[in-house]
Formats: structure tokens, C-alpha cells, sequence
């Protein structure tokens, strides 16, 4: 005997049915720290071509994310953040950006070895980004509906009516208020913090195994910061998705993410689990971020921000590339460049007299 499901019943069946095997797969341990990273990023090194000569976007930089797990980078602008999360989607403009060296494996496939047909199905299928301006990302001239509809109809074969209720379920997920009515809107109809929603609805649409959120909550007022990152938190928590969250801002990194890498000039200087970071950091650049976070019992003082500016990447200087700002710099600093190593157990420092 066929049981005839309506539209409606398929699409809550299906949505839980997502939800339950992911939450069967954590169950399983799939996600626990002992298996295979479901992203390793080895040795990324990024140039770009441009007319001043050879930018040095990002340098040797590694990393890997387990299932679930969620992942902050954080940094200066410009210190390569977010070429190096373009990168994992391959959407480095070439010419002039270009992919020196190095590996980004997925599921173990290495995704610099992927056709651009064999890409597609895992952009937005599998991985999916969520990028930092909704405005000019979302697309003006066609409804929230149809946009995040698509992800539907092209990933996963729907027809526009069942896409149409799949989104409307979507849109109801990230706590958009009518989303019958709102699917029929356009971007410039909605306030900032509904067009990241629908930024982040689109994203989560076909239950990506990784979410990349590149500074979500930079142009927004503090209020919807903290409403899109506990947003982002049960989301996340939810759905069992890996998250690589971008931002210069080391508080908010803080407060969402389990493991944190400090960038600075392309490179990473420091990674670590978030507890030992904040508590007993180990690179002087991630000690200066920390200092210069603003608290109530300094209010009469002033910041201490930290001596010089970032380093010229078309031309940086030889050995670290902070020393020109460090106060602890030796000779050795200024002549030979530090590996990201292990200084206190399984956190890595990229210096050379690291630690208070």
C-alpha cells in the first residue's frame, strides 16, 4: 500500500528526518576529535597579481574543523580572513588571485582538484557561506522567496511550489516573523538584521554539513549582533553543522567559538582552544588584541592600542612579521620566520618567545 504524503507533511517529514540523522551521526561519534576532520586546510598560500607586483594575501596557513565544531578566526583588516574562507569555496577571483600551493580537503577530496560542474553541487549543498554585507549579496531585483527557493530547485530538484513551502519553513527557522508575507518582499524592503536572516536562511536551506559566516554581524547595531550570534548558536547546535565564524572582533569570536585562529599579515600566528586563549595566550599579537578590548575599570584610561600599523605585503619584512610592533623582538625575530608549533600542549604559536 502507497501512503500519499501532502506537501506540507513531506516537508516537516523530510526537515526532521535531516535533523534526526544528524543527531544520530553525532551520537555515533562521527564528530568526536578522534576521526577524520571533516575540513583540512594544509599549507593555503594565496597571491595576487596586481599591477604594484605580487600581494602575498595569505602565507602557509593550516587548519582543520571537526564535524560540529565551530572554528573563529580573527584578525586586522586585510590580514586574509576572508581570502582564505573564499578559497574553501574556490571563489578567488583568477586572474588576479591565484592559489599557489597547498590542499583544502573536504570529506577527504581535495576541493583544488574539483571541475567547476563537480563544485557546484557541493556549494550551497554542502558547504555554504553567509557573506558580510546582505545587501549586496542578496539579489535586488527578486524576491527573499525566490532566492532562497532556488537553493531548493537547483540543489535538490523541487518544484517551485514544494520550494516555495520549503522556504517559508526555512524563513520561519532563522525566527522571521510571516514569512508567507515577508517570502514575497525584496532585500530593500527589509530592516538590516531580516536581510541577514534571510542571508543565513539561505544558507542553512539544504542543511550544509559546514557553514562559513564571514563577519555576519559587522554592520549591524549591537542589540542584532547579539540576537544573529545566539541565532547562529541554536542554529548551529540544531542542525549538528560544523561553523567557521570570521571576524576582527576577538570578543564576539569568543563568545560563539569552541577553537579560535589568530591572524596577522596572511599568516596564522596562534591557534588554540578559546579557554586557554583568552586565559594564557601565547603570541604578543594575540596578547595585544586581548589589551586592547575596551573594560568598565578602565574607563578613565586610555586604550592600549597596539604601537605601528600592519606590515606592507607586497614588501614584508624579513623573519616575523609583527617584530616591527612586538616589544619582545630578539635579532632572531627580525631574520628568521617562526613555524606554527606546538608552545603548551596542543596550542600552536607561531613565535619564538612565546607566552606572558
Amino acid at each position: 500500500m502507497i501512503v500519499r504524503r501532502s506537501e506540507a507533511e513531506c516537508i516537516v517529514f523530510v526537515t526532521e528526518g535531516l535533523l534526526l540523522a544528524n543527531e544520530s551521526r553525532a551520537n555515533c561519534g562521527i564528530g568526536d576529535q578522534m576521526s577524520a576532520p571533516l575540513l583540512e586546510v594544509k599549507n593555503l598560500t594565496i597571491h595576487f597579481h596586481l599591477k604594484r607586483g605580487i600581494l602575498n594575501a595569505v602565507q602557509d596557513v593550516s587548519f582543520s574543523i571537526q564535524e560540529s565544531e565551530t572554528f573563529g578566526i580573527v584578525g586586522e583588516t586585510g590580514c586574509g580572513k576572508t581570502v582564505t574562507s573564499l578559497s574553501i569555496l574556490r571563489l578567488i577571483p583568477c586572474p588576479p588571485g591565484e592559489i599557489v600551493s597547498g590542499q583544502i580537503l573536504f570529506e577527504g577530496e581535495n576541493l583544488l582538484e574539483k571541475s567547476q560542474r563537480e563544485l557546484e553541487k557541493i556549494r550551497g549543498r554542502k558547504i555554504s557561506m553567509v557573506f558580510q554585507e546582505p545587501m549586496t549579496s542578496l539579489n535586488p531585483s527578486l524576491t527573499v522567496g525566490e532566492q532562497i527557493g532556488e537553493c531548493y530547485r537547483i540543489h535538490m530538484g523541487h518544484s517551485k511550489k514544494v520550494a516555495r513551502e520549503f522556504t517559508e519553513h526555512t524563513l520561519n527557522l532563522v525566527h522571521l516573523p510571516s514569512p508567507k508575507t515577508l517570502a514575497n518582499r525584496y532585500p530593500h524592503e527589509l530592516s538590516g538584521g531580516m536581510r541577514q536572516r534571510v542571508m543565513i536562511a539561505m544558507g542553512l536551506a539544504c542543511q550544509p554539513k559546514l557553514l562559513i559566516a564571514d563577519e555576519p554581524t559587522t554592520a549591524l547595531d549591537v542589540t542584532i549582533q547579539a540576537q544573529i550570534l545566539e541565532l547562529l548558536k541554536e542554529l548551529q547546535a540544531k542542525m549538528k553543522m560544523a561553523l567557521i565564524f570570521i571576524s576582527h572582533n576577538l570578543g564576539v569570536v569568543a563568545r560563539l567559538c569552541d577553537k579560535i585562529g589568530v591572524m596577522y599579515a596572511g599568516s596564522l600566528v596562534e591557534l588554540s582552544d578559546k579557554k586557554s586563549l583568552l586565559t594564557n595566550p601565547l603570541h604578543p599579537y594575540t596578547r595585544a588584541l586581548l589589551n586592547a578590548i575596551p573594560r568598565p575599570e578602565m574607563r578613565h584610561e586610555a586604550l592600549n592600542a597596539i604601537p605601528g600599523a600592519v606590515c606592507n605585503l607586497f614588501e614584508p619584512p624579513p623573519g616575523c612579521k609583527f617584530h616591527p610592533r612586538c616589544s619582545r623582538t630578539k635579532e632572531i625575530c627580525k631574520t628568521e620566520m617562526p613555524g606554527l608549533e606546538p608552545k603548551s600542549g596542543r596550542n600552536l604559536a607561531a613565535c619564538y618567545f612565546p607566552g606572558a
